[in-house]
């Protein structure tokens, strides 16, 4: 491989802090799902996943997200900043920073250890009945109370929405606050525990992208102002933390497009991002998209890709440049040298996030630096390998439910999320893992060994799951046969 060909991507290059990355190629953050049941510190399993990746000499290694309040997790098994900070309650979080730049054993150089960077997070409305580290139904927090997929019509996407998602409680000004100091003391966690860095989690639908998007945001108090949060929080982050301390950003491109239009608000969003670059604040922006109520953008690759790489080029035009202005990474679907190379070289984007490739590969630097134009990727899975994933996909069919809106996540994704247990041990992924067979691992939580309570209530959870997509087959036949809808039966043809 020639010189010219590794010229944008093995190129160091320097954030606004001061922190240098060796290279351009950023770990995405993925959720590991592998913390106890109800949230907590990271453990054994976190610590043989990020070694694994610290080994593969990323420039950057963001961790999945991980929760400032322990009553909103996403899932379940989230990564939870602890409540008081001492050696004790630091400790798993310092291992954690360690095993991203190497592990304790010198086995990658100084010069080419990747920075570690926490994602720190509030799930908001998007914090679900079952796994949310609240009692069932209990509301959570969001800045207006308008519930997940309240804009959906048709009777069984409303049921999955009702069944998973409860209408949020407006938030008070107290509890924007105790918001914010929570965002600060993850960022202190961060860098007691040796991290160079947080990305504060504004995509994806959580609580900052909630109160940027109009269709979650209806406040008419200064919060209104969709970036007034992001700010405040960026602001007591920065008066917190040293200077040379990454302070990044995960936007959510997928806010501002119409769904059926399949178009962008460009002028809003741009003068948006004008307004994040004005404060000085941030280090980097990772341009994402997607939410629980938007899924398509976290699953269909060459959509995201291509939607992604046209929004990052409108935000490079608008940028005034300067050494105060933020890099802006670029997430979603790499794979190949030739695409990594060409959103560097045309200008999309200053870093490439790599997701789920570096759970197939998760040494992908160290080989693309070798190999280049000749890497070849790991095959992509089959997620329908079983008779349960043909009829999964025949019920979503057949009721108008898409897969990927169940619990917030599609069947790929939890085939990753399942595959990161490889990742911890240093093993091969498992093709053989069925889509449908990942779902339930997902939910059922098979990893978890602590107590036999929690085995039990990991199981229940399948067999609820189980029976809701039985109960949605047999009223999808009942619909079908226009018991519902034409004569009106048990009156289920008005609208929830």
């Amino acid at each position: 491989m020639t010189e010219t060909q590794v010229d944008h991507v093995f190129t160091p290059i320097r954030l606004p802090c001061g922190k240098e990355a060796h290279n351009r190629l950023l770990k995405a953050s993925m959720y590991e799902h592998a913390a106890n049941f109800q949230g907590g510190p990271p453990n054994a399993a976190h610590m043989g996943m990020y070694k694994n990746w610290g080994q593969g000499q990323w420039g950057l290694i963001l961790t999945g997200n991980v929760q400032v309040d322990r009553s909103h997790l996403t899932i379940g098994r989230d990564m939870v900043i602890p409540d008081l900070l001492n050696e004790s309650t630091l400790r798993p979080f310092r291992d954690l920073a360690e095993a991203i730049h190497g592990g304790p054993d010198g086995a990658v150089d100084p010069p080419n250890r990747a920075l570690a960077v926490m994602q720190v997070s509030h799930s908001g409305r998007q914090s679900a009945n079952w796994v949310s580290g609240r009692f069932p139904w209990n509301p959570p927090l969001a800045p207006s109370s308008v519930r997940v997929g309240a804009r959906e019509s048709g009777f069984f996407p409303q049921l999955f929405y009702r069944l998973l998602f409860s209408t949020p409680k407006e938030m008070s000004t107290s509890e924007i606050d105790h918001v914010v100091d929570r965002f600060v003391l993850g960022a202190k966690v961060a860098h007691q525990a040796g991290f160079e860095g947080v990305e504060l989690h504004a995509g994806h639908g959580y609580l900052l992208s909630q109160f940027i998007s109009e269709k979650s945001n209806r406040r008419t108090d200064e919060y209104g102002e969709k970036l007034h949060l992001l700010r405040r929080i960026a602001t007591e982050t920065r008066r917190n933390t040293p200077k040379d301390f990454i302070l990044g950003v995960k936007l959510n491109s997928a806010d501002f497009v119409d769904r059926k239009a399949s178009s962008s608000s460009d002028e809003k969003v741009l003068q948006h991002v004008r307004d994040i670059v004005s404060w000085e604040l941030f280090d980097f922006l990772e341009i994402t998209g997607g939410d629980y109520e938007n899924p398509e953008f976290m699953t269909s690759v060459s959509k995201r890709q291509a939607f992604f790489s046209q929004f990052s080029r409108k935000v490079h035009e608008c940028l005034p440049g300067g050494p105060n202005t933020p890099l802006i990474a670029l997430t979603g679907g790499f794979r190949t040298y030739a695409t990594i190379n060409t959103a560097l070289s045309s200008g999309h984007a200053e870093l490439i996030g790599v997701g789920r490739l570096s759970i197939h590969d998760p040494h992908a630097p160290l080989r693309l630096k070798s190999e280049g134009r000749d890497y070849v990727p790991p095959p992509a899975p089959d997620y329908t390998i079983s008779i349960w994933d043909q009829l999964f996909d025949f019920l979503g069919w057949f009721t108008g439910v898409k897969v990927p809106v169940l619990m917030g996540a599609g069947r790929e994704m939890c085939w990753y999320t399942v595959q990161l247990e490889k990742v911890a041990g240093f093993a091969p992924i498992d093709y053989g893992v069925s889509g449908f067979g990942a779902i339930l691992r997902s939910i059922g939580g098979v990893k978890i060994r602590s107590t036999s309570c929690h085995t039990i209530l990991s199981w229940s959870s399948c067999a609820l799951f189980a029976v809701i997509l039985s109960w949605v087959g047999l009223i999808g036949v009942w619909d079908a046969m226009g018991r519902f809808t034409s004569s009106g039966y048990l009156g289920w043809d008005q609208p929830l």
